[in-house]
């Protein structure tokens, strides 16, 4: 892996089930697992129309060097131009032979656009 391909600082976290609220339901709290550089790469995009909204999705590829630990269960946050990306993990594929990366393959679920301190975006 070249060090140089690992341009974009990405943040893995990992679901904890929050305490019941008054009506039994429970919340999803995100931590942070780790903070690791990646190289962000996108691979594969579509639409479709679900239940009467069109639904966009983008596959990525997600390269990082080896971390014990990650899950497919994690997600994915990954800032570029004050626009937040978040990618659920729905695979891992790691490399058999020297144990030095993983492959996330990933769909992009949420973008976010910052607001600039202060004011509001038009």
């Amino acid at each position: 892996m070249q060090a140089g391909k690992l341009r974009h600082r990405i943040v893995i976290q990992q679901a904890t089930v929050a305490a019941p609220g008054t009506y039994g339901e429970q919340a999803l709290s995100w931590s942070t697992f780790a903070t690791v550089w990646a190289e962000v790469k996108p691979v594969s995009g579509g639409e479709s129309f679900d239940m009467g909204q069109d639904r966009a999705s983008v596959s990525h590829e997600i390269r990082i060097r080896y971390l014990a630990g990650v899950k497919p269960n994690m997600r994915v946050q990954f800032t570029r131009d004050e626009v937040r990306h978040t990618f659920k993990i729905h695979s891992i594929l790691e490399d058999a032979f020297r144990g030095a990366e993983m492959v996330l393959s990933c769909e992009e679920t949420d973008v976010v656009a910052s607001t600039p301190a202060g004011g509001s975006t038009p």
